[in-house]
């Protein structure tokens, strides 16, 4: 069996390296953002189980545990991706 020999091709070509650099950025932007988007579902998963009832839903009678009203401030938690912001819903 042959030893696998891993190949890079390094580039002297500044446009290359700056596509790869923008690549990398832009790939953690989109983690970034796609992990606040998980986390804010969740979090409003958790504010229907709380209520009982979906969003724009109506309790039974007069029976409403708590209201909504919108959404928080913005905040950062830093996670292994980095810093990410988040709208939770009060």
């Amino acid at each position: 069996m042959r030893n696998a020999v891993k190949r890079s091709y390094p580039t002297s070509d500044p446009a290359a390296k700056s596509f790869e650099r923008d690549f990398g950025t832009e790939l953690d932007r989109l983690c970034r953002e796609k992990i606040s988007e998980l986390v804010r579902a969740y979090l409003c998963f958790e504010v229907d189980e709380a209520l009982a009832r979906a969003r724009y839903q109506r309790s039974l009678g007069d029976s409403a545990k708590a209201y909504r009203n919108g959404f928080d401030d913005p905040r950062t938690i830093t996670t292994s991706a980095g810093p990410i912001k988040i709208r939770r819903p009060v």
